[in-house]
């Protein structure tokens, strides 16, 4: 039985920021995760081949070519798409939102294995959740998320949990991913989600702020929303739900 919500962030979300992004730079943001992660495991597979066993040599060298793949159909999707739109193209189909959310943390855990003082973990009570979505992009949307989760955190867990709920009595998926990192400033939680933007709390992280912007833009093509708030102990949380179809 699905849970009746109406989540706080339906109330204060704000418009969006109506600075117009390319495709380009989109795509080219999205790059960034598998060409990291084939840097990281390839520089971690030089520095200790000769001391790791068969089965951990077979494991890692899947990650490469799991991470070389999703870099070849971010590379497609940008020759499919022309230089002078904004938008990003959806490909919507029946999916299971759990089962693709379970594919996302998995392919996250291969391409930051290295970097164990972090755990990723996903919580859910549901054993499926169906809906009309763009497979490919749900998955960048989650690996965005988790990276964007890494990259504020030095060590701790990162928790994705999804369960199924009324919102406004709409049948939906909420997902959210939290972190126990530096949080982010209060003056930022408004527009997180605008390019450019970054909010981190005493830190200086590089990059080029399209990240959460991106997630937006996936959510709402959706009909979602998607919301980030600071946790009251530690880190900060980016909440968001997909309407089911």
């Amino acid at each position: 039985m699905t849970q009746n919500i109406k989540p706080m962030f339906l109330e204060e979300i704000k418009p969006k920021s109506d600075i117009k992004v390319s495709i380009l730079s989109k795509l080219s943001h999205e790059l960034k995760t598998p060409i990291h992660g084939i840097s990281g495991i390839s520089s971690y597979l030089l520095d200790n081949w000769s001391n790791l066993s068969d089965s951990d040599k077979k494991k890692y060298l899947s990650s490469l070519v799991e991470a070389s793949s999703h870099l070849t159909s971010l590379l497609n999707s940008m020759l499919t798409n022309s230089s002078d739109k904004d938008e990003i193209e959806f490909n919507f189909e029946k999916i299971d939102l759990i089962e693709t959310i379970k594919y996302a943390v998995e392919k996250s855990r291969n391409l930051n294995f290295t970097k164990n003082k972090i755990t990723i973990d996903f919580e859910t009570k549901d054993k499926e959740c169906s809906t009309i979505a763009d497979k490919f992009w749900i998955t960048q949307l989650l690996s965005n998320l988790i990276s964007n989760a890494i990259n504020y955190s030095d060590q701790g867990k990162i928790t994705i949990s999804a369960q199924l709920v009324k919102i406004d009595s709409i049948d939906s998926c909420l997902i959210s991913v939290k972190d126990e990192g530096i949080g982010i400033a209060k003056e930022a939680l408004n527009t997180i989600f605008d390019p450019f933007n970054r909010g981190s709390i005493g830190q200086e992280i590089k990059g080029d702020g399209l990240g959460l912007t991106i997630c937006r833009e996936i959510v709402e093509a959706h009909e979602g929303k998607i919301f980030a708030s600071n946790n009251p102990d530690i880190g900060s949380t980016i909440e968001f739900f997909i309407p089911i179809k």
